[in-house]
């Protein structure tokens, strides 16, 4: 059986089975990260950080972007 095979066989399933197959193959991944994941997102981070604190970036509150983004996705836009 091929992976194309599998792949196949596993996006013929209801929903709920993919879902659950998903779960379990991302699981048996363990804790392999990507290399330089870890970095990336500290650099990120702290970037993001320095912008909070010199003035550079301003927060949003979170509830006002899950408002603006319900409205952009009634109206049709993405």
């Amino acid at each position: 059986m091929t992976t194309s095979d599998v792949r196949e066989a596993a996006l013929s399933l209801p929903l709920e089975d993919r879902a659950r197959l998903a779960r379990e193959l991302l699981e048996s991944l363990g804790d392999v990260e990507d290399a330089g994941a870890a970095e990336a997102w500290a650099s990120a981070i702290e970037r993001r950080v320095r912008g909070l604190h010199d003035g550079g970036v301003e927060s949003v509150d979170g509830e006002d972007v899950h408002r603006a983004i319900r409205v952009r996705l009634a109206n049709g836009r993405q």
